[in-house]
């Protein structure tokens, strides 16, 4: 009765024809368990943004019964995340395709342009970012990264980032491995939005990340020598004396014993 796009909206009008509207968000959340691939998922939505006989919190469910259908690392489905977001009722929480959206945001010229406005409203709305995915923790990373922020539009992702330590650690490695004599403007902030916050979860992404650079204490050295802001200088001067002393300790025959690394 509800295999298909139209056998399923054929039934709905029927319910609606005899009075039990009442049971239609029941009929096509039923149809949403049955969806398989990214061209069932966007021809339901291409339905559901005709159909306009549902109350808000039906509508709710039904787009974020949706939202759970994603695939996050199916590029396929970024057009259903879209429709998703720009269709869903203001208190539906869509988790998967904000994330998804977010992605296309940095992809588009505009939207680039105002994307720290955007992932604020992601944020503030649908939790974002939350999602524990490594592989689109290193997507969005690697895009913003790419997209030559400016220095205010980095601190706001560093700030942004903090709430998430999955997220924080992934962009403080990304700096890392970008910083050189030459290359050092986004350390630079970076160190400079640590120092001014004094976050424990910034200190300890930074720490853990140099704790992985090859030849720990040289590599202290350097970007202590990239340093430019005092505070900064004075913030890292500090957390380089704890990583040094905890690379050391790493060294010492025994460590790792009980649980540390060998």
């Amino acid at each position: 009765m509800i295999a298909s796009e139209p056998e399923m909206m054929a039934f709905v009008r029927k319910l609606l024809s005899v009075g039990l509207g009442h049971l239609t968000a029941s009929v096509m959340k039923t149809r949403i368990r049955a969806l398989s691939g990214t061209e069932e998922m966007d021809q339901f939505i291409k339905s559901l943004e005709q159909f306009s006989a549902f109350g808000g919190d039906d509508l709710s469910e039904l787009y974020e019964a949706l939202d759970k259908k994603l695939d996050i690392a199916d590029k396929g489905c970024s057009n259903a995340a879209m429709a998703i977001q720009r269709n869903r009722p203001e208190g539906a929480v869509c988790e998967n395709s904000a994330h998804l959206y977010a992605l296309e945001v940095l992809g588009d010229k505009q939207k680039r342009a105002k994307f720290a406005s955007i992932f604020n409203e992601l944020k503030k709305h649908q939790g974002f970012p939350s999602l524990d995915d490594p592989d689109y923790i290193r997507a969005l990373t690697d895009k913003l990264f790419r997209a030559q922020l400016d220095p205010g539009e980095l601190e706001y992702v560093v700030y942004l980032f903090s709430c998430a330590p999955p997220y924080i650690s992934e962009l403080v490695d990304t700096i890392l491995g970008a910083t050189t004599p030459r290359r050092s403007d986004e350390w630079n902030i970076l160190m400079s939005v640590a120092a001014e916050r004094d976050d424990p979860a910034i200190f300890d992404a930074v720490l853990n990340g140099c704790l992985k650079l090859k030849h720990v204490d040289r590599a202290l050295d350097q970007l202590q020598g990239a340093l430019g802001p005092r505070e900064a200088q004075a913030y890292f001067r500090s957390l380089a004396g704890k990583a040094r002393e905890m690379n050391r300790a790493k060294k010492q025959p025994g460590f790792g014993l009980f649980g540390g690394k060998k």
